[in-house]
């Protein structure tokens, strides 16, 4: 008994798993760009979303990986596709490494570098639309995804402590434009 209901819970949980439609693609901001995968759940279109992003700085690169879970809010089923409004929440984990500038000093440049804290926790919050085709196996989104961030600071006064991230936060408050092939 024990291996039949073995055998049926391998044969039926990948049918279930490849049942589900999922997406692949990329997100592009003005500054940040992320790979997304995203698995829908159940009968509405809420869905999981996770994302590795890179967010180039001028002095900076910083890298987020995030999980966030979205529910659907509104949904609009049209003659040649479907719209869906979402909104959802979710956790992050990031590092960063500082990157020197340099400043002229009279003959020679010196190089100048701003500390930027290397681990962060961030907890992301989305808001996006997103459009999906009945005919072409392609899906585009337009979202907001700010990001609110911890992270580890230094401090001469009282060693490691956590600080708010505030640069991350303002780099993250863009839009981002996605494109994602649906399966």
């Amino acid at each position: 008994m024990r291996k039949l209901v073995l055998t049926l819970f391998a044969m039926i949980f990948p049918v279930w798993g490849c049942a589900q439609p999922k997406a692949v693609g990329v997100r592009v901001g003005l500054i940040d760009w992320a790979v997304s995968y995203q698995h829908y759940s159940g009968q509405r279109e809420d869905f999981i979303e996770t994302t590795m992003s890179i967010m180039p700085t001028k002095n900076d690169a910083v890298g987020v990986v995030s999980v966030l879970y979205n529910f659907s809010i509104h949904e609009w089923n049209l003659v040649r596709g479907g719209c869906n409004l979402y909104a959802g929440a979710g956790l992050g984990i990031g590092g960063s490494r500082s990157m020197p500038t340099y400043r002229r000093e009279e003959e020679h440049e010196v190089p100048m570098v701003k500390y930027r804290p290397g681990l962060f926790m961030s907890v992301p919050v989305q808001f996006g639309f997103e459009y999906k085709s009945h005919n072409v196996p392609f899906q585009i989104s337009l979202d907001f995804r700010p990001h609110v961030a911890l992270s580890v600071c230094p401090s001469k006064e009282y060693g490691t402590g956590w600080c708010f991230d505030f640069q991350t936060f303002i780099y993250t408050m863009i839009p981002g434009l996605g494109l994602r092939y649906s399966f």
